[in-house]
């Protein structure tokens, strides 16, 4: 689930964990890049030191923003699969779909349950892309 910690949007689900003393997740920064709302800002994840690329390359296709790129994540040679199923759906922006990131074979789901709400303003990340969206 995802939650506000420390006053910051602390990720999209719940196994967004702190590690090595940083942010292990998808962070705050979501930003809006060359007029795009990207879901997830180039410097959403940082890993030993480095920022691992969650989706520079996010885009709107066939005029709906897809949260993350169907090649957001590059590890070891291989994509992680963050959904490029993450859609609009039922008028609502799913922030990551239910198999968002295959890991050892086995669907992680990120927040099924992170669901933008109009009514709700915890949702930084996907503050640019629900007004982008709607």
């Amino acid at each position: 689930m995802a939650i506000v910690k420390q006053g910051m949007l602390f990720a999209i689900c719940e196994t967004a964990i702190v590690k090595q003393g940083m942010l292990f997740a998808i962070c705050e920064m979501a930003i809006v890049k060359q007029g795009v709302p990207f879901a997830i800002c180039e410097t959403a994840i940082v890993k030993q030191g480095m920022p691992f690329a969650i989706c520079e390359t996010a885009i709107v296709k066939q005029g709906m923003l897809f949260a993350i790129c169907e090649m957001a994540i590059v590890k070891s040679g291989m994509p992680f699969a963050i959904c490029e199923t993450a859609i609009v759906k039922q008028g609502m922006l799913f922030a990551i779909c239910e198999m968002a990131i295959v890991k050892s074979g086995m669907p992680f789901a990120i927040c099924e349950t992170a669901i933008v709400k109009r009514a709700k303003g915890l949702f930084r990340i996907l503050g640019t892309v629900q007004d982008f969206v709607y």
